[in-house]
């Protein structure tokens, strides 16, 4: 049976697979550690459309692979970005 990560748990793990920390990625993406570290927590909270794409876009995965939980990372190429700019995406399941 395979596991299906939570967007928290992927959002994590991709900081983490690069040796990133909070204080490192927010410098790079531009988005306060306080909100990077709400992403990441266990707790319920909305990832804009905007950041969702910003972190995609930087760790090189789709927005799908980030946003669900049935998406692997060999679902979708790497390019293959979802257009977000007209609605905000919703990523708890």
């Amino acid at each position: 049976m395979k596991v299906q990560l939570t967007i928290q748990e992927k959002l994590k793990d991709l900081r983490v697979e690069r040796g990133l920390t909070l204080e490192e990625l927010e410098a790079e993406v531009n988005i306060s550690k306080s909100t990077l570290g709400s992403y990441e927590n266990d707790e319920y909270k909305d990832i804009s459309h905007t950041s969702l794409i910003t972190l995609a876009k930087y760790y090189g995965v789709s927005t799908d692979y980030a946003c669900f939980p049935f998406v692997t990372a060999s679902t979708f190429p790497p390019y293959f970005l979802i257009r977000a700019e007209s609605y905000t995406v919703r990523c708890q399941w």
